[in-house]
């Protein structure tokens, strides 16, 4: 059984008192579409290698939602969520499960292995033409259209070093990379959403999930 663990983002529901952890309901058809178990993974557990060690997942999504606690003027921002992701990852690469990182969680991803984030203008709500350099999956193409919903996106400035970047938008926005020594795969837009990169999203997902048993 091929089982991926899902991140969830945080949501405050004052009227209430709760912090919530939420999950947009089309990652399971998303992930079922490949014949995947999907796992969602709740953001305050103490124990949390024992945790995971628990649950045998195969591979692991770092999904979208929250900024990162980190940055000066994040918003709807949740430490306990940094801090269960970041031993996630490490987790993760301790034990060589693959990673696929989708905005904030590419984010998440470069941040974790050293690099920073830049506020970006005109990538919410928008679709935008991606150049692709290189890629680890065929494409037929040298470009793709995607969608974007990101505040924050990667500048050259901002990569950790010896990154595999495989996409960038016109404006320089890095929408793309690939780990060099590990398997984990970060991209800025969603593949669960309505998305015109569909065919790629899924073959993304196939090369980095899709020969786990």
């Amino acid at each position: 059984m091929t089982r991926i663990g899902v991140t969830q983002r945080v949501e405050v529901v004052e009227e209430y008192e709760e912090r919530r952890d939420c999950l947009d309901q089309r990652w399971g058809p998303l992930l079922r579409s490949f014949g995947y178990t999907p796992i969602p993974l709740f953001n305050q557990i103490d124990d949390v290698e024992r945790y995971l060690t628990d649950l045998e997942l195969s591979g692991v999504v770092l999904t979208g939602g929250n900024d990162l606690a980190s940055l000066d003027d994040g918003s709807n921002v949740a430490p306990e969520r940094d801090a269960f992701e970041r031993n996630l990852l490490e987790f993760a690469i301790d034990h060589d499960l693959p990673v696929l990182g989708v905005c904030r969680g590419a984010q998440f991803i470069n941040v974790h292995f050293g690099g920073s984030l830049s506020a970006v203008e005109g990538h919410v709500a928008s679709v935008h033409e991606v150049s692709i350099d290189d890629p680890p999956v065929e494409i037929g193409s040298k470009t793709v259209t995607t969608n974007s919903y990101q505040n924050y996106g990667i500048e050259s400035r901002d990569l950790p070093e010896n990154p595999q970047v495989n996409g960038r938008t016109s404006d320089g926005s890095i929408e793309w990379i690939e780990h060099e020594n590990h398997p984990v795969s970060a991209i800025m837009w969603h593949p669960e959403r309505s998305s015109p990169s569909e065919e790629l999203d899924r073959r993304i997902i196939n090369q980095r999930f899709g020969n786990l048993e």
